[in-house]
């Protein structure tokens, strides 16, 4: 009978034990332990974004634009001009140098040359000058005009034909750049570069360019008679000074 009761006994505190160990009230799930009880979970959100790296200078919450260099005033198209005759310009000095103390050295534009796009071609200072059609010189230089000087008279002529290749009346003489504005007594009148014989040698030097050496055209060194030849369409005016 002791036994009896006494092992009741025992049963009953280890039943108390074991209820002890369960929790009270109703079982709720089990938060986890990066979240606060009662709050929706969320994906985790990067870190608040942070303003952008302002330039040197740049004012917080001013807009961002692209770095630019310091800006430069968009270049215009230049209005269509002779200008690019002036490319293998020799320095007006080059030839002027030589001339002697009776020569006239003046690259400037002679007085009553004409008006308009032209040629002025002064026959005592052995010089061409091409002029636009605004009276600006683009280009200036010694030539070798006629020997008689009575060939060619002063006065207002017209370039009336032009050929990229010529020879001479004689043909002992091919040229380059041939443009013709009147005639003489054997053959036409005209501008053109040095005349070379057919062996390659040239008629004359650059040197001699300033002094009357020709049959009757006006030679210029190439360069220059390449630049006539461009600048001076069929119907040109051509002005002959003395």
């Amino acid at each position: 009978m002791g036994e009896t009761v006494e092992a009741r006994s025992l049963a009953v505190i280890a039943e108390v034990h074991d209820r002890g160990a369960e929790p009270a009230g109703d079982s709720v799930d089990v938060v986890p332990s990066d979240s606060r009880a009662g709050e929706a979970q969320t994906e985790a959100e990067p870190d608040a974004a942070q303003p952008e790296a302002q330039p040197d200078g740049a004012e917080p919450g001013e807009a961002q634009t692209e770095a630019r260099p310091d800006a430069q005033p968009e270049p215009q198209p230049e209005a269509q001009t002779d200008d690019w005759l002036t490319i293998d310009q020799p320095p007006v000095s080059d030839s002027d140098e030589q001339a002697g103390p009776s020569q006239p050295t003046s690259t400037e534009l002679p007085a009553k040359s004409g008006a308009g796009k032209r040629i002025v071609f002064d026959e005592s200072a052995q010089r061409v000058w091409l002029v636009t059609a605004d009276d600006r010189v683009v280009r200036t230089y010694l030539v070798s005009g006629a020997k008689d000087e009575d060939l060619l008279k002063p006065g207002s002529y017209h370039v009336y034909s032009k050929s990229r290749d010529a020879i001479s009346y004689n043909l002992k003489e091919t040229m380059n750049y041939m443009v013709r504005f009147t005639a003489g007594e054997n053959a036409a009148i005209g501008f053109h570069d040095l005349p070379a014989y057919h062996d390659g040698a040239l008629a004359q030097s650059r040197d001699e360019l300033g002094t009357p050496l020709s049959a009757g055209c006006v030679r210029q060194w190439v360069a220059d008679a390449r630049a006539l030849w461009e600048f001076a369409p069929v119907d040109t005016l051509v002005v002959v000074i003395p």
